[in-house]
């Protein structure tokens, strides 16, 4: 499908700019795919970069974010996360703006965290998340998501079977389990199983993506 890249600067706690890279469908679009980072996990690495062409090729715009302390090649303490919430709200706020009547938030690990906070302070409604290999404190976020999919690893050791439990009695959150895969959703010495959970993942995305707005 054909794309109309662009780099949008966002302004950064950090120092210098961040770029974020904007993928606009050339025949125009309705729905909007956010891409957010885990910690030392970007855009680019393996399980946001196949969500974002799954996400694409749904009909999606996708936006990818890259952290200011990432740019910077500084690090990340716990008391930044406030700034780095308040940097990436306003880095895509002008985005978030433009008449999409869908939006989806694609997320991993910490991204998780800043996704949630995001939704929440948004004024433009964000109704569909979903959350690869979550941190335990978005748990209460999920639960109140109009529609989330959820996909962890059943030895991450940030989001376990307890966790996983509490997102059982809500409907609105669907919470699909790999075996065997830890954090990254990869599985220790084996990388064939590895890129079908890879697979698995992305083919999960794509759907998610595709029924939005009632879209099969």
């Amino acid at each position: 499908m054909p794309a109309k890249v662009s780099t949008l600067e966002a302004a950064t706690h950090w120092g210098s700019p961040s770029p974020y890279t904007l993928a606009r469908h050339t025949t125009g679009s309705s729905r909007l795919a956010v891409l957010f980072p885990g910690q030392a996990y970007p855009v680019d690495a393996p399980l946001l970069y196949y969500a974002g062409r799954a996400a694409f090729e749904s009909g999606c715009d996708v936006l990818g974010i890259e952290y200011g302390y990432v740019t910077n090649r500084k690090s990340l303490e716990a008391q930044d996360f406030a700034a780095l919430v308040s940097e990436v709200f306003a880095g895509i706020a002008g985005v978030l703006a433009d008449p999409y009547s869908s939006i989806v938030f694609i997320a991993k690990s910490l991204g998780t965290a800043v996704a949630s906070e995001i939704a929440t302070l948004s004024s433009t409604p964000v109704d569909n998340h979903v959350f690869l290999t979550p941190v335990r404190r978005t748990i209460p976020f999920l639960q109140g998501a109009v529609r989330a999919l959820v996909i962890v690893g059943d030895r991450d050791p940030l989001f376990g079977r307890e966790d996983v439990g509490q997102l059982a009695p809500f409907s609105n959150v669907r919470t699909h389990v790999e075996q065997g895969a830890d954090h990254s959703l990869y599985v220790e010495g084996d990388h064939m199983k590895s890129l079908q959970v890879l697979r698995d993942a992305t083919g999960l995305c794509a759907q998610f993506c595709a029924a939005m707005n009632g879209e099969k």
